[in-house]
C-alpha cells in the first residue's frame, strides 16, 4: 500500500482550468465534469462565493483558497473580500499537496502538487497587480502558471493587436523559458479571443481546450497534460450514452437528498438536517506564519501548533517542592464515593449489560489506589479553527480539542461531579464564579450582573465594565500549584493523589487534517475535552474570584469586573487599581492575562459622550468601546454570549440573536415543500427546539432593561414593561412568523399569522414576549 502511494506521488497531475464567471451552476458543473474525467487539480477563476465564507464544494475534492474567510453585507464589500481564484485537489489520489502564500493576494494561489509548483491566477481587466507579479516571477524548475490573464498578444492569438500588457507577458515567457503550452489561435472565450493562458517550463507539457467540459460560462475549459500522466483527448461530440449517464447521475443525486429529507423519522435525523444551515466552506488549512517564518507542510504545521499552542508553557514556574510529600492528609472535607457511571457512547451503551460490573470494579480500584491508568493519558489533540477568526495563518486562530478515551471520561465525569458538588456545599468557590457547576450557568451570571447594573441605574449611578481573559487557560495550569491550592482549600490527600496521577506523564499527539504527529510529553496543563478539566481550573482560579465577590464575576477563564459610582472617572480610577491588583496576583501565582483581550465599556443612561480611558500603567491603557467595526451595528461589548451596549437596551444582542434565529427559520422554510419535505410534526419540533429558544434568549436579556420596574412608576412603568416598547417584539414577531410558515403544508401567502400559529400549535410572539410560559399544544396535522 505504501509503495502504491509513493508511486502515485511521483506521477504528474492532470490540471483543469476554467473561469466560471461567479456562476454557481457553472462552478458546480466544472467540479462535476472534472471528477468524472478524473482530473487531479482544478484551477477555477472567478468562483461562485456567498457571504459567511461559502462556496461550491465537491465530496471528491479538497478546496484551497487564497483567503481564509470572506464576510460581507453589500455588493461593494463582496468585491473587496471574496477570493477570485480557487484550487481543488482530488481526494484519494495519493497526491502530496502543499499550499504556499508568498504573496497575500485574492487573485493568486500557489499549490505544490507532487513537486510541481502550480500558480492559479486571475487578472481583472486593466489592473496591473497580477501581471506585475507574474512578469517579475523567477519560476522554479518544475513550474506551471495559468489562468485568465485578459491580455492579447500575437504569441497566443496570431494576427491580434497586442493590448492590455500582452507584450509584457510574452516577453516574460521568452526570457524565463516559461513556454506558452496552449494552442495558439484556439479561442478560449465566446468572443473568439484567447484570454485563458498556461505557461510551463516542463518539457512536453501541453494544454488543450475541452469543449465537452464546457461549464456554461463565457470561457472554455482547458486541461493541461504533463509527461507520465497524460490525459487522452476524448471525442469532441457527446454520445447519447454519455448524455443518458449524466442524466441518470443527476436524478440519482436528487433522489438521494430527497430521501434524506423525506425520511426524517427521529430527532437524530431531524437535527442532522436542521444543522445543514451551519455548513460552511471546507477550506484546507493555510500556511502558518510564526515569528515571520512561513510553515507550509501539513506535518510541519501540526508540529508547529504543538510547540506554539500546547508546549508554549513550561513547568519552570511551578513549585519546586511537591506539596504532597510532607503532608499527612489531614483535611476538612470528606472524600465522597463515586456515583453511577452514565457514559452514553454508542459502543458502551450497546454492551453495557455485559461490561458494567467490570467497569465499575475498574473505576473503584482506580479510586482506592488513587491511580489513573497510563493508557488513558494519551490524548489526540484535534486542531480546529476558532469561530470568527479570519486569519488562520496565526497559531492563535486554532483551538486544541483533546480526544481522550471514552472509558476514561466515565471515571473523570464521576470525579468531576463529586468535586463540583463538594466545592459548592462547602463554599470553596465564590458565588459569582460559574463554570462546570450544577445550577450555576453563564446566563445566571449575566442575569446577576444585569440586575446589579439596573439597580445602579435606578440610583442614578454610572457603571463601567471591564472583561479579562486568562492567557492559555487550561494549557497553562501548573500541577503542583494546583495541588497546593487544593491542599489549602482542604481537599483530602486521597483526592490530591488521584489528581496528581491524572496530570502526571500525560502524552499528546496533534492531528491536523490528515497528518498526525508522534506522541509528545506534556509538562503542564490539563486536557481540553476532559470532564474533569473545567472543575480543576475553577479550583485553580478560586482564590482570584473570592477576593472580592461583589465586583468580580467569572466563568471558566472569562473574568468581568465592574464599578458603579456617580462618575465614570471614579469608575476607571477604581478599576485601574483593581486590575493592577489582579495583575500582581497573577504574577505571584504565575498566571498571565492576555492584554489584547482587555475590553471596557461605560454603561449609563445619562446624556453625553464622556468616555475616559482606563490607565492601568503607562504601557497598558484600556480604551472604552464607543464605535462598532461594522457599519450600522450598535457599539457593544460581548461577554458570555451577550452584547452589552451603553444604555443597556440590548438592541445589539437582540439583532444578533434574531439574525441567528432567522437563518434557522429560512432553512426550515426551504425544507418545507408542498410535495416533498420532512413531516410537519418534525418541522414543528425544529421550530420549538431551535428557533424559539434562540428568541427566548434574546427576549430574556433584550427586555430586561425595559421590564425592570426600578425607578419607574405609573404610565412610565407601563410603557417600559409593554411588549415592543423598544422594538424587540417586532423583531421577534417577524422572525417567528417566518419560521412558522415552514410548518403547515397547505398555506398561502395571504394566510393570517394568527391562523398559522393556531395550525402549527406554536405560541405567538406576544406570548413568548410576555414570559415564554405558554403551553405548547400538540396539533393534528393532515397531509
Amino acid at each position: 500500500m505504501a509503495e502504491d502511494e509513493d508511486e502515485l506521488a511521483t506521477l504528474a497531475p492532470s490540471i483543469g482550468w476554467a473561469n466560471v464567471g461567479k456562476s454557481a451552476s457553472a462552478h458546480m458543473t466544472l467540479l462535476a465534469t472534472s471528477f468524472i474525467q478524473e482530473l487531479d487539480v482544478i484551477c477555477a477563476q472567478e468562483p461562485w462565493t456567498s457571504t459567511n465564507s461559502r462556496t461550491q464544494n465537491h465530496p471528491g475534492y479538497d478546496c484551497y483558497s487564497p483567503v481564509d474567510s470572506w464576510i460581507y453585507d453589500t455588493p461593494k464589500d463582496r468585491e473587496s473580500a471574496r477570493p477570485r481564484v480557487m484550487t481543488y485537489i482530488r481526494k484519494g489520489a495519493g497526491l502530496r499537496v502543499q499550499q504556499r502564500r508568498p504573496i497575500h493576494s485574492r487573485d493568486l494561489l500557489w499549490t505544490d502538487v507532487n513537486g510541481i509548483a502550480i500558480l492559479n491566477a486571475y487578472r481583472q481587466p486593466t489592473t496591473p497587480e497580477v501581471l506585475d507579479y507574474v512578469t517579475h516571477l523567477t519560476p522554479s524548475p518544475k513550474c506551471l502558471v495559468g489562468g485568465d490573464f485578459n491580455a492579447w498578444h500575437d504569441m497566443f492569438e496570431p494576427g491580434v493587436r497586442s493590448t492590455h500588457r500582452g507584450a509584457d507577458l510574452a516577453r516574460w515567457s521568452s526570457e524565463s523559458n516559461m513556454d506558452f503550452i496552449g494552442t495558439p489561435g484556439e479561442p478560449t472565450h465566446n468572443a473568439g479571443h484567447v484570454l485563458d493562458l498556461t505557461f510551463s517550463n516542463i518539457p512536453f507539457a501541453s494544454t488543450i481546450v475541452r469543449k465537452d467540459m464546457h461549464t456554461g460560462s463565457d470561457h472554455e475549459t482547458l486541461v493541461t497534460s504533463l509527461p507520465n500522466r497524460g490525459v487522452q483527448t476524448p471525442r469532441s461530440n457527446t454520445t447519447t450514452e454519455s448524455r443518458n449517464r449524466s442524466s441518470e447521475m443527476r436524478k440519482a443525486k436528487k433522489a438521494y437528498w430527497k430521501d434524506i429529507i423525506n425520511g426524517v423519522k427521529d430527532d437524530k435525523d431531524l437535527y442532522k438536517v436542521i444543522n445543514w444551515h451551519k455548513l460552511g466552506t471546507n477550506l484546507k488549512a493555510p500556511p502558518l506564519v510564526v515569528n515571520g517564518n512561513t510553515v507550509e507542510g501539513t506535518m510541519e504545521k501540526a508540529e508547529t501548533l504543538w510547540s506554539e499552542v500546547l508546549d508554549r508553557f513550561s513547568a519552570s514556574d511551578d513549585l519546586a517542592q511537591d506539596p504532597l510529600e510532607p503532608w499527612d492528609g489531614a483535611g476538612t472535607l470528606p472524600c465522597t464515593s463515586p456515583g453511577t457511571d452514565r457514559v452514553t457512547v454508542r459502543l458502551l451503551k450497546a454492551c453495557w449489560g455485559s461490561i458494567k460490573h467490570t467497569l465499575q470494579g475498574l473505576y473503584s480500584r482506580c479510586l482506592s489506589l488513587c491511580f489513573f491508568p497510563q493508557a488513558w493519558k494519551l490524548a489526540e489533540v484535534a486542531m480546529l479553527p476558532k469561530v470568527g477568526k479570519k486569519d488562520r495563518t496565526s497559531v492563535r486562530s486554532w483551538r486544541p480539542i483533546a480526544l481522550i478515551s471514552c472509558v476514561s471520561k466515565g471515571l473523570e465525569r464521576t470525579i468531576a461531579r463529586r468535586v463540583a458538588w463538594t466545592a459548592l456545599t462547602h463554599g470553596i468557590l465564590s458565588p459569582q464564579h460559574g463554570g462546570a457547576l450544577p445550577k450555576r450557568s453563564a446566563m445566571d451570571l449575566v442575569a446577576c450582573f444585569t440586575h446589579d447594573v439596573e439597580l445602579a441605574f435606578s440610583k442614578g449611578l454610572e457603571v463601567t465594565m471591564v472583561t479579562m481573559d486568562v492567557q492559555g487557560a487550561f494549557d497553562a495550569l501548573l500541577k503542583r500549584r494546583l495541588l497546593d491550592r487544593m491542599k489549602t482549600q482542604g481537599w483530602p490527600l486521597t483526592l490530591l493523589k488521584l489528581i496528581d496521577s491524572f496530570l502526571t506523564n500525560r502524552l499528546v499527539r496533534v492531528r491536523l487534517e490528515d497528518s498526525t504527529t508522534p506522541s509528545h510529553s506534556v509538562a503542564c496543563g490539563t486536557p481540553q475535552g476532559s470532564p474533569l478539566s473545567p472543575v480543576l481550573y475553577m479550583l485553580y482560579l478560586a482564590e482570584l474570584l473570592s477576593q472580592d465577590s461583589n465586583i468580580r464575576f467569572g466563568y471558566a477563564d472569562d473574568i468581568c469586573l465592574y464599578k458603579a459610582s456617580t462618575s465614570v472617572d471614579i469608575n476607571v480610577a477604581s478599576l485601574a487599581t483593581e486590575i493592577r491588583n489582579i495583575m500582581h496576583w497573577g504574577t505571584r501565582n504565575k498566571i498571565a492575562f492576555a492584554p489584547e483581550k482587555l475590553e471596557m465599556i461605560h454603561l449609563t443612561r445619562k446624556n453625553g459622550s464622556r468616555a475616559p480611558d482606563c490607565v492601568v500603567s503607562p504601557d497598558l491603557v484600556i480604551p472604552p468601546i464607543t464605535t462598532s467595526p461594522k457599519k450600522g451595528d450598535q457599539p457593544a461589548l460581548r461577554w458570555l454570549g451577550v452584547w452589552f451596549d451603553r444604555r443597556l437596551t440590548f438592541k445589539r444582542h437582540v439583532a444578533e440573536r434574531a439574525g441567528k434565529a432567522r437563518q434557522i427559520a429560512r432553512h426550515i422554510r426551504g425544507l418545507a415543500k408542498t410535495v416533498d419535505g420532512p413531516p410537519a410534526s418534525a418541522l414543528r419540533k425544529a421550530v420549538i427546539t431551535c428557533v424559539i429558544p434562540s428568541l427566548r434568549m434574546e427576549r430574556k436579556h433584550g427586555t430586561q432593561a425595559g421590564r425592570s420596574p426600578l425607578g419607574f412608576s405609573g404610565l412610565a412603568a407601563a410603557r417600559r414593561s409593554a411588549p415592543g416598547w423598544d422594538g424587540t417584539s417586532i423583531t421577534l414577531d417577524k422572525t417567528l412568523s417566518l419560521a412558522v410558515r415552514g410548518v403547515p403544508f397547505r398555506i398561502w401567502r395571504t394566510t393570517p399569522t394568527v391562523t398559522l400559529y393556531r395550525d402549527a400549535g406554536i405560541p405567538s410572539a406576544e406570548a413568548i414576549a410576555g414570559g415564554g410560559q405558554a403551553t405548547l399544544r400538540t396539533p393534528h396535522f393532515k397531509r
